[in-house]
C-alpha cells in the first residue's frame, strides 16, 4: 500500500530547454539592455501633454514677440535714425574690428579645447582650484569693503561661511564628479559632431532670448497703454457732470 501511494503522488519536474553553455554564450554575445540602449518611438510620445504645452508656449512667445515687440524696436530704430543719422567717417576702417573679433573667436576656441583636455586629465584639481579661487575672491571683497565701510565685511564673511559648509559637504564627492567629467569629455572627443550641435544650440538659445525680450517689451508696452487709457477714462469721467438723486453736480 505504501508503494502504491508513492506511485500515485504527482511530481513536477522542470527540464531546462537550454543548456548552461547556451546561456553563457548569450551572456557573452548579447550585452545587457543598459549597455546597448535602443530608443523606441513606435509607441508615440510618452509625455504628449508636456510636448503640447511646450509647443504652445513656443508659438505664443514667437507670435507675441513679432506682433507686439518687433514694431516697438523698429519704431525706436527709426526715431534714432531720424534724430541722429549714422554716418561713417572717411577714416573709418572695419578691418581692426574684424581682426579683433576673429582673434577673440580663435583664442576662445583654442582655450575651450585646452580646457576639454585639461578636464579629462585632472578634473578634480580644477574643481578644487575653483573652490579656492571662489574663497579668495570673497576674502578680497571683504578686505576691499573693510576700507570702504567696515560693517559691510559681514556680507562676504557670511558667504565664506556658507561656502566652507558647502565644500565640507561635497568634498567627498569630488572624485565622483571628476569621473563624470572625464567620461563626458571622453565622449565629446570621440564624437566631434557634438561640438557642432552645441554651436547650433547656442544659436537657438540666442534666438529664444531675442524672442523673449521682444515679447517682454511688447507685453509691457501693451500694459502701459491699457493703464494710461484707464487713467484717462477715469479723469474724464470725474470731470463730467453727474446726476445724483435728481441733483446735477460736477466733481
Amino acid at each position: 500500500m505504501t508503494d502504491k501511494g508513492m506511485f500515485n503522488d504527482s511530481v513536477a519536474v522542470n527540464i531546462p530547454l537550454k543548456s548552461d553553455d547556451d546561456t553563457e554564450a548569450n551572456i557573452n554575445n548579447d550585452p545587457p539592455a543598459y549597455q546597448n540602449p535602443h530608443l523606441n518611438f513606435n509607441n508615440g510620445w510618452k509625455d504628449l501633454g508636456f510636448a503640447i504645452v511646450f509647443a504652445i508656449h513656443i508659438i505664443v512667445v514667437i507670435v507675441v514677440g513679432l506682433v507686439l515687440g518687433l514694431p516697438i524696436v523698429l519704431q525706436h530704430m527709426k526715431q534714432i535714425s531720424l534724430e541722429k543719422p549714422f554716418r561713417l567717417s572717411a577714416d573709418f576702417d572695419i578691418k581692426p574690428f574684424a581682426y579683433s573679433l576673429s582673434g577673440a573667436a580663435a583664442v576662445g576656441g583654442l582655450l575651450s579645447f585646452l580646457t576639454l583636455f585639461a578636464l579629462q586629465l585632472c578634473a578634480g584639481h580644477f574643481i578644487k582650484c575653483s573652490f579656492f579661487i571662489l574663497i579668495m575672491m570673497q576674502i578680497l571683497l571683504g578686505v576691499a569693503l573693510f576700507f570702504v565701510f567696515p560693517p559691510l565685511c559681514v556680507i562676504p564673511g557670511v558667504f565664506i561661511f556658507f561656502t566652507l559648509i558647502f565644500i565640507s559637504c561635497v568634498r567627498k564627492r569630488i572624485t565622483f564628479a571628476e569621473a563624470h567629467l572625464q567620461a563626458g569629455c571622453a565622449s565629446l572627443r570621440s564624437h566631434p559632431s557634438l561640438v557642432l550641435v552645441a554651436v547650433l544650440m547656442l544659436i537657438v538659445e540666442f534666438l529664444w532670448f531675442i524672442f523673449w525680450c521682444l515679447m517682454f517689451m511688447g507685453v509691457i508696452r501693451a500694459l502701459n497703454i491699457d493703464l494710461t487709457t484707464n487713467k484717462v477714462n477715469m479723469t474724464s469721467n470725474q470731470t463730467q457732470p453727474a446726476t445724483i438723486y435728481g441733483l446735477s453736480t460736477k466733481t
